[in-house]
């Protein structure tokens, strides 16, 4: 098969060359590290009232339940409103949460079930902006950057992967929650202030539009787009194969590593790492390689991945393996989104990459929730093992469903 021609010849950094989308990167750095922070923090505070790992399963799960629910929304209100205001509005309400998980940290009373609560509502926010910018940022850069500015994009969220569990381990283990959800308000407050600085970019925003038409034309494009179906279907299936490791990393830690919050952290950290040390290698790798090709290596890597983590006993070998998932994990992610915004025409880009996040969503919900089940009944390396067995066969059948694309016109000047 051909390499694939998502890449474009220009550099990772090339993006950056705008000031939109400059300053965009900056701000969405900031809330999504803070964003990383409280969901450390969040899924954290559950491990210490509960060892089930079916519950801390469901509470990874919560999240990406509210991205799935959200996604389309946002993405349609995305194109029919102020991207900026929308995100101003968004953190501002993040900081609300803030505010009552602090109250509920400082109760003597205690309940799981409010835990989990949180953390639905917590991702309810960080769907809705990251929906919002996973339009908005690319949209930014130069246009015949778009590839770039997608890959770029990813890395700033794992860049935010990296630092936020990092910096929240090392936080709540020197001064506890209530410290550390303090420093996310903090960030919160300077990345509204930030956002009030971005310009609105005029190429962005279609002043006037109304909700109903633009939810019509999104549906109307949904029905009709084949390779967006093949393609959400890839991505569900992909997600919900390989969320094994991701659903079941809080209670590995907890249970068969040390039980440090600092262990947690670095462990999600690894994954933003390995996710940092690929993503400068992706616009070659996507030159030289098709997509599908890239697609069946990144889950035979997870599946491998995945057996190295359950063999791991110590700290050290864990965050290797999970440097290695990280890797391979973005390779995928990547993939995905730059298919998504390349089988739509520009008008229809945002429902594109909304539907895709919709599907991924759903996979992460499904099989975050399943794994968590299947560890809880048959333990933890049974669901390891089986996570592998399915991913290897998943590398050799679901790539089959990515469609192919390639780089419009208007993208190519």
């Amino acid at each position: 098969m051909e390499p694939t021609s998502l890449a474009g010849n220009a550099s990772l950094w090339a993006p950056l060359s705008s000031p939109l989308f400059r300053l965009a990167a900056i701000v969405a750095c900031l809330s999504f590290t803070g964003s990383f922070i409280v969901e450390f923090s969040a899924i954290w505070v559950l491990t210490t009232l509960t060892a089930r790992a079916d519950l801390i399963a469901l509470a990874q799960s919560a999240a990406y339940a509210c991205l799935m629910v959200l996604a389309i929304p946002c993405g349609v209100l995305s194109r029919a409103y102020d991207r900026r205001g929308l995100l101003l509005a968004m953190h501002l309400s993040y900081l609300v949460l803030l505010v009552t998980f602090l109250l509920f940290c400082q109760s003597d009373q205690r309940e799981t079930g409010v835990v989990i609560t949180l953390i639905f509502l917590f991702g309810a926010n960080a769907a809705s902006t990251a929906s919002v910018w996973q339009v908005f940022a690319p949209d930014l850069a130069h246009t015949r950057h778009t590839g770039q500015a997608v890959t770029l994009f990813l890395t700033i969220y794992n860049l935010s992967r990296l630092c936020g569990p990092a910096i929240g381990g090392l936080v709540m283990m020197a001064a506890g929650p209530i410290a550390t959800l303090s420093l996310v308000a903090g960030l919160f407050a300077l990345t509204a202030i930030l956002l009030v600085k971005l310009p609105r970019p005029a190429e962005t925003w279609t002043p006037g539009r109304r909700t109903v038409q633009a939810f019509r034309e999104a549906a109307s494009y949904i029905l009709q787009s084949r390779n967006l179906q093949l393609l959400s279907l890839c991505s569900l299936l992909y997600a919900c194969l390989g969320s094994v490791i991701w659903a079941l990393l809080p209670t590995i830690s907890r249970t068969r590593l040390d039980g440090m919050p600092i262990t947690f952290g670095l462990l999600t950290s690894s994954l933003g790492l390995g996710s940092l040390l690929i993503a400068h290698f992706i616009p070659a790798l996507l030159r030289h390689f098709h997509a599908r090709s890239l697609l069946r290596s990144a889950l035979v890597g997870l599946s491998v991945g995945g057996l190295l983590l359950d063999q791991a006993s110590t700290v050290a070998p864990a965050c290797l393996a999970c440097l290695w998932i990280g890797s391979c994990w973005f390779i995928g992610v990547t993939i995905f989104g730059i298919v998504a915004r390349q089988i739509a025409p520009s008008a229809d880009r945002a429902q594109a990459v909304t539907v895709y996040l919709v599907a991924f969503s759903l996979g992460m919900t499904v099989g975050g929730s399943g794994w968590g089940s299947i560890a809880e009944q048959f333990g933890q390396r049974t669901a390891i093992v089986t996570g592998a067995i399915l991913l290897l066969i998943g590398a050799f059948t679901t790539i089959r469903l990515l469609p192919h694309a390639s780089v419009p016109q208007e993208e190519t000047r």
